[in-house]
């Protein structure tokens, strides 16, 4: 069966390689480096009732991850799982002044106010040893009677973050100048909502969230198809409606997220901290509002603190993923009438070498398909090796910010999940760990 394998897999490899020859020439196409690039990263926190619900904020300190108000409250686990996850920010070395980040909270009614920076500078702090000590500090100093609103706003609040990245009008009131950026980097939201029986991701003042988004739709150079599709609410699969066209006039974010990624190419993620009570509508909302945004959502217990660091770290690194490799992408050569290898992708990769030499080092690395049933149609995606426990889909391989690469976060088939290296990192895993060796693999001149 070895053997078999091994002249199945070689003869992939060889084929990959031959089809990279013809652009073996153009090695300076892949040998750049774009590691100063910083993205835009605005962090928009749910401050609405639900901060004051009980939840566990085990290991937080408090007065220093957190304003003692938050003890044992859900908005505790919100602001010390940022303060975690900013705090990792400076002790890895990838992401470290690599980002540029922000963070705004609803304001009821009227988009959202900038708590970092306020008022709100352009561009965005960076995350070097500054940035972040400043940005702890604003985090220490939330309280949760005193920056707290009565209601949502989740569209008013993806309004006003599109106000800020395109110079635009916000919610607000507040005029925007046009956003200052790296040309290499790129524009994300993160939204972190709270899921609770009996709560709703509303709008404070829907139909004026509603009426702005139709303006921006009319006012874009889109055809006259797209704005209608634009302007269209969600439908939902799976009888999830709550939020979706039968109550469209109210719950406009992922709407907002949809046309923002369209239009404007900002990238939205999503995490929801779920109560042990939670509303799936909701989470379902703040899945959907991710699908539409063009990134990925995540779902956590409002008591996990790590859980949350976790999903803001896997994040952070989708963003920042700046290792730089050639991939060209194989079918299988054995693919017989059964399909049994109709499941299996294969990617030759091939790191560019540092000095412009033509002779690349290369591997072949496998992955497989996903489906995701929620949506209609169904969307087929390419997976690795990983079971998202909160959804029960197939982890994507591909990272959701548009870096061209595989997901910093992506296991392959014959990598070992004790192998912290990014996927893009032609080294670890691959036919290399499947024959037992931990270098070797390929090479292309």
């Amino acid at each position: 069966m070895k053997s078999s394998l091994v002249g199945k897999l070689a003869l992939t490899a060889a084929l990959v390689m031959a089809a990279g020859h013809a652009v073996a020439e153009d090695i300076d196409i892949y040998a750049g480096n774009n590691s100063n690039a910083k993205s835009n990263v605005l962090l928009v926190l749910s401050n609405e009732a639900n901060w004051s619900a009980t939840a566990s904020t085990a290991g937080c300190v408090l007065g220093t991850e957190m304003n003692s108000s938050f003890d044992g409250r859900v908005g505790g686990v919100e602001i010390c799982g940022l303060y975690k996850a900013v705090t990792a920010i400076g002790a890895t070395p990838s992401l470290v002044g690599k980002l540029n980040m922000g963070v705004m909270l609803y304001r009821a009614g009227a988009g959202g106010a900038f708590k970092f920076p306020a008022p709100p500078t352009n561009p965005l702090p960076t995350m070097d040893a500054a940035g972040i000590n400043t940005l702890k500090g604003i985090l220490r100093n939330l309280t949760r009677t005193g920056d707290n609103v009565a209601s949502g706003d989740v569209g008013g609040s993806m309004q006003e973050a599109r106000a800020y990245y395109t110079g635009g009008l916000g919610m607000s009131g507040r005029q925007y100048v046009p956003l200052v950026s790296d040309v290499c980097g790129k524009n994300f939201v993160i939204n972190i909502g709270i899921a609770k029986s009996g709560t709703a991701p509303s709008d404070s003042n829907a139909n004026n969230v509603r009426d702005q988004l139709f303006s921006a739709v009319d006012a874009s150079t889109l055809d006259s198809n797209q704005k209608t599709i634009l302007k269209t609410p969600m439908t939902w699969s799976g009888g999830l409606t709550q939020y979706g066209s039968t109550s469209g006039s109210q719950f406009w974010g992922d709407e907002w997220t949809r046309f923002n990624n369209k239009n404007n190419g900002i990238i939205t993620y999503t995490i929801t901290l779920k109560s042990n009570t939670p509303n799936p509508d909701y989470i379902r909302y703040m899945q959907n509002m991710a699908e539409q945004g063009g990134g990925r959502a995540f779902v956590v217990e409002d008591g996990d603190v790590n859980a949350l660091v976790q999903a803001l770290l896997t994040i952070f690194n989708d963003i920042q993923a700046v290792n730089s490799v050639f991939a060209a992408a194989s079918l299988p050569i054995s693919v017989n009438a059964q399909g049994t290898f109709l499941n299996q992708i294969y990617f030759g990769m091939f790191r560019p070498d540092a000095a412009g030499r033509p002779r690349w080092p290369g591997n072949l690395k496998q992955y497989q398909f996903g489906v995701d049933k929620s949506v209609s149609p169904p969307r087929l995606y390419m997976a690795d090796t990983q079971v998202d426990t909160a959804t029960g889909l197939l982890v994507p391989a591909i990272n959701p910010a548009r870096t061209g690469f595989f997901s910093p976060n992506a296991i392959s088939f014959w990598t070992s999940r004790n192998d912290t290296a990014s996927p893009d990192n032609i080294d670890p895993g691959g036919v290399i760990a499947a024959f037992g060796g931990t270098k070797g693999g390929f090479f292309i001149n």
